[in-house]
């Protein structure tokens, strides 16, 4: 194990520990309480997830009749919820906010036990939960965060008994567990960062304590606890799905999601080998049909980037930062990097610098199994968010530790130490200029200008901004007058929560679609689709989804939309919002 330098707390330092999260949920309470209603998110993913858990409650199969894009527990909690408090937009919102408060509470905890600095800790905590990722994709940060506190915690500090510390590497194989059953991507990059820790860790103590003999056994434990943990998890689950008939289609995930990321990592290398005049690496969808023939593989999908980066070279200020918010990470994390060798190379201190090192390492590594998401498929402001809530607490604990080491060390580190400094001060500060102003990354800007009130069905109860709200009304009773309960309303390219709050259901299983996901026959399926289940109101939102002219609906699905016109009878039209009526 590894040995550390730091000194007990005192009687008052631990007071503070138990006060410091009291405050920090008291804070998130009267933040988030203060706009938890504020704005749809016609094309987010809150429409998703109330709409397959909509569809699970009826008792649909998963994977066969309901498509879920992520794996069972991402969807469960919500059954569960609504099964509860009955199908609520309010109890889905709350839901994701209190996963925000957790993941707040979880990067102070961090924070606090890698520096033992609570001002940092406080930090930490109150950054992550200003700005917590945009909301309904709250499981991400929290995962991470949790993954990390329980890896730190089980591998990388001391314990009395070899005992006790294989009761926390149990724990963290149970968190990894649970991380496959709803992200299976993250728990795979995750699982990597675990075995790595579980082989090593009876290595990188500060002094040989056991045998050579001692330690693989130790390794060979901890090991057999990560696996233990998941199959732990899985082994109930899959007995459900045994029972409910769908074991075929969640186990064929744990084979497909490797293989897909497999194929883009080799794709992404085979780029840069051959130079290729593509502009950016891409990653893959899938476009099923709600037919138990239809294979969920997310591997079997079309292969490009899905949204256009923010230039340096733009007019627009914004633009500008947004894109030093894209690529200043990257310096940054290279910069950890370096920064975790010197000090693990460090003569003096070694003990305390060894130890920070891995720290520094384990915390970057669990931050970076998010980096895909935003850099490699959608570089936007939403998916940077999520990315950016472990990142921050990863730049608050170098910053500390760099602040610590620098007035010991020698000059080759002091610029080290000091470039970190810079480039990860700035990081931090521009992200959250743009953050704060943004309405992307779940913080208290989703709330500007909306006051007026809007109510619709599955208790949605929500304010919005004066267009927004006669938009919104204008589509909500245009559905419910030309359309019965049980009627189908199908929303292009997506919009699911325009179903959500109608309470109408689509046959269309999955529920997004663009210019890149969409297979080559989409057209000819959209049409059939149409002629064969006859929905009452088509919601068509022709907004460039991708950034250019020709991610806009009536471009790239111009047979689809030609039909749809010729057709249908357009009862209400604004901007790139049209709702065509069955005739």
């Amino acid at each position: 194990m590894i040995s550390s330098n730091f000194q007990p707390s005192t009687a008052s330092t631990t007071a503070k520990r138990y006060w410091i999260p009291a405050l920090l949920l008291f804070f998130a309470l009267c933040y988030y309480g203060s706009y938890y209603r504020c704005s749809l998110y016609p094309s987010g993913e809150g429409g998703v997830e109330g709409v397959t858990a909509l569809r699970l409650l009826e008792g649909k199969i998963p994977f066969v009749e309901a498509r879920l894009n992520y794996n069972l527990f991402w969807f469960y909690p919500i059954v569960a919820l609504f099964k509860i408090f009955g199908p609520s937009y309010t109890v889905l919102r709350i839901f994701f906010f209190f996963l925000a408060s957790l993941t707040g509470l979880l990067s102070f905890y961090v924070v606090s036990l890698t520096t033992k600095r609570l001002g940092a800790a406080t930090l930490a905590g109150l950054l992550t939960l200003i700005l917590p990722g945009q909301l309904f994709r709250n499981y991400m940060a929290f995962l991470v965060m949790l993954n990390m506190a329980l890896f730190l915690k089980a591998f990388l500090f001391p314990y009395p008994t070899h005992r006790k510390q294989l009761l926390w590497i149990g724990a963290a194989g149970l968190s990894l567990g649970l991380t496959f059953l709803i992200r299976i991507d993250l728990g795979v990059f995750l699982s990597l960062i675990f075995f790595g820790l579980a082989i090593f860790f009876p290595w990188i103590g500060s002094k040989p304590i056991t045998p050579v003999t001692r330690r693989l056994l130790l390794s060979t434990a901890a090991l057999s606890l990560g696996v233990l943990g998941f199959f732990a998890l899985h082994t109930p689950v899959y007995c459900y799905a045994l029972h409910r008939g769908f074991a075929p289609r969640f186990a064929a995930q744990y084979q497909q999601w490797p293989q897909m990321i497999t194929t883009q990592a080799m794709r992404g290398l085979k780029k840069i080998y051959s130079a290729s005049p593509s502009l950016s690496p891409t990653v893959k969808h899938t476009f099923t049909q709600c037919t138990p023939s239809s294979p969920t593989s997310p591997s079997s999908s079309s292969a490009k980037t899905t949204l256009l980066r923010a230039s340096l070279s733009s007019s627009n200020i914004r633009e500008k930062i947004t894109a030093l918010n894209l690529y200043l990470p990257i310096i940054t994390w290279l910069l950890l990097i370096l920064m975790a060798t010197g000090f693990f190379f460090k003569k003096t201190s070694r003990a305390n610098s060894r130890h920070r090192a891995f720290v520094l390492l384990t915390s970057l590594g669990c931050s970076l199994t998010l980096f895909p998401q935003y850099f490699f498929w959608r570089p936007d402001m939403v998916h940077l968010s999520e990315f950016m809530v472990p990142m921050s607490v990863t730049i608050l604990m170098a910053i500390v530790f760099a602040l610590e080491a620098w007035p010991v060390s020698k000059n080759f580190l002091k610029i080290l130490l000091s470039l970190l400094l810079l480039i990860g001060i700035a990081t931090l500060s521009l992200y959250f200029i743009n953050g704060c102003q943004s309405q992307s990354t779940g913080g208290i800007a989703i709330s500007e200008g909306r006051t007026k009130e809007f109510f619709g069905e599955n208790r949605v109860h929500v304010k919005l901004k004066p267009h927004e709200w006669e938009e919104t009304s204008a589509i909500y009773q245009s559905v419910l007058q030309h359309s019965q309960q049980g009627e189908y309303v199908v929303c292009f390219p997506y919009n699911p929560e325009i179903n959500f709050m109608t309470n109408r259901p689509s046959y269309r299983c999955d529920l997004y679609c663009d210019d890149v996901t969409a297979p080559r026959n989409f057209d000819e399926v959209a049409i059939r689709e149409i002629e064969t289940f006859h929905p009452a109101v088509i919601v068509i939102t022709n907004w460039p989804i991708n950034g250019t002219e020709h991610s806009r609906f009536s471009n790239w699905a111009a047979p689809t939309y030609a039909y749809i016109k010729s057709h249908y009878m357009l009862d209400y039209s604004k901007g790139i919002i049209q709702v065509f009526i069955r005739p």
